[in-house]
């Protein structure tokens, strides 16, 4: 697996990830992530921002190569494009308009209404529907487009994810709630305005521009990928030594069924022709003879006694 390399600075200075909030706003746990104040607006480290980004990226690296899945969060206007065009690279999950309590800690139902979607899409799909009055068939059309808007972007999520990448921590603090109870690593971008303790892994960053939010997902992106394909090299070399062990078991059968065969058809038979012929030999040696004797000592016995009478 490649080492990922080390985020350049000039690059996030161009995308503006250095641009943080006005300095009445800020968290003061983000202190130690703040370079300077230049027109009462915070400027973050971006020596840190690499460093830290380079953590996360390693840590979704590992994931990927382990087979694992992320979940996108962003549902902020700036953020909506660049998770669903993450989560489609990645082939993961996202929530790009609301996020629904208890998605994760009531996961359950939110797979039955995950079901319940799929089920009514296939029928409406296949004209199962076409049998009620146009006002009902209204009514499921835009409960169905009601619930894609909230779960479209999780619809193949059987289960849970190996992490989440949230982009502003502060404005979906009820998905960062569920993840931490659950003990779900999250990935999130950190502005000023944020508190870094929530995040497992924090990215200090500015989560209101699109150029900025649309520079790190990129960099996860990345290196998902590089991880997905060591991970599909490690499924093929697998599935090579898994053929080459069945094409060679075949082999050993066959040796061992043709030696037995072999010894029955070369031992067995010759035990029971010598044991048949020593036994009809003895029976036809020794039993006439036998009754040969008996029969001619009762015929002399009968002839030399009568004439005396």
């Amino acid at each position: 697996m490649q080492e990922n390399k080390t985020v350049g600075l000039q690059s996030l200075l161009e995308s503006g990830v250095h641009f943080g909030h006005q300095t009445r706003k800020w968290d003061p746990r983000m202190e130690k992530y703040i370079f300077t104040v230049k027109d009462d607006i915070h400027i973050l480290d971006l020596y840190k921002s690499a460093e830290l980004l380079d953590e996360a990226k390693s840590f979704v690296q590992r994931i990927a190569a382990n087979g694992g899945k992320l979940l996108f969060v962003g549902t902020k206007r700036q953020a909506q494009q660049s998770v669903i065009d993450a989560a489609n690279a990645t082939k993961g999950y996202y929530i790009d308009y609301r996020w629904l309590g208890g998605t994760f800690t009531n996961f359950t139902t939110i797979q039955k209404r995950i079901e319940y979607l799929i089920n009514t899409e296939e029928k409406r799909a296949k004209n199962q529907l076409n049998h009620l009055p146009k006002k009902e068939l209204q009514k499921v059309d835009d409960k169905l487009a009601k619930l894609n808007k909230y779960l479209g972007g999780v619809k193949e999520m059987m289960k849970l994810p190996e992490a989440i990448f949230v982009v502003d921590i502060g404005k979906e603090n009820i998905a960062i709630q569920e993840a931490r109870k659950l003990k779900i690593p999250i990935i999130g971008i950190v502005d000023t305005d944020c508190n870094p303790e929530l995040v497992d892994f924090p990215i200090p960053g500015n989560d209101d521009s699109i150029k900025s939010v649309r520079f790190l997902l990129n960099e996860i992106v990345e290196s998902y990928t590089s991880g997905a394909n060591s991970f599909q090299e490690e499924i093929v070399e697998q599935l090579t030594a898994a053929e080459e062990s069945t094409t060679e078991e075949p082999v050993a059968e066959v040796e061992d069924t043709s030696d037995s065969s072999n010894e029955t058809t070369t031992e067995e038979p010759v035990a029971e022709v010598e044991d048949t012929s020593n036994a009809s030999d003895e029976s036809i040696a020794e039993e006439p003879a036998a009754e040969v004797e008996d029969t001619s000592n009762t015929s002399n016995e009968t002839t030399t006694e009568k004439p005396e009478e």
